[in-house]
């Protein structure tokens, strides 16, 4: 059986911030690097394939949604009406 770890509220709520604020610092410095705009091109994928990659980023955006890349990809699942 798997060790049990005990936190406080306020303990347990320091590491989500935390958490939080490093996904927006990695999105942040991510998305205006080089390496990221050339990643911008375009690509042919089946569109069922396109719905499972946008039901598998929705799912990881639950509860996400202020993150810049979660935005995109709301709006790209409802562009292009990939509903599962």
């Amino acid at each position: 059986m798997g060790k049990k770890i005990r936190l406080t509220e306020s303990e347990l709520t320091k590491l989500i911030k935390k958490m939080i604020s490093e996904d927006l610092e990695m999105m942040d410095v991510s998305s205006d690097s080089d390496y990221y705009k050339a990643r911008k091109r375009e690509v042919s994928i089946p569109k069922d394939d396109l719905a499972l990659l946008g039901h598998m980023a929705t799912r990881y955006c639950e509860r996400k949604e202020n993150l810049p890349d979660c935005q995109r990809v709301q709006d790209l699942y409802s562009r292009y009406q990939l509903f599962m």
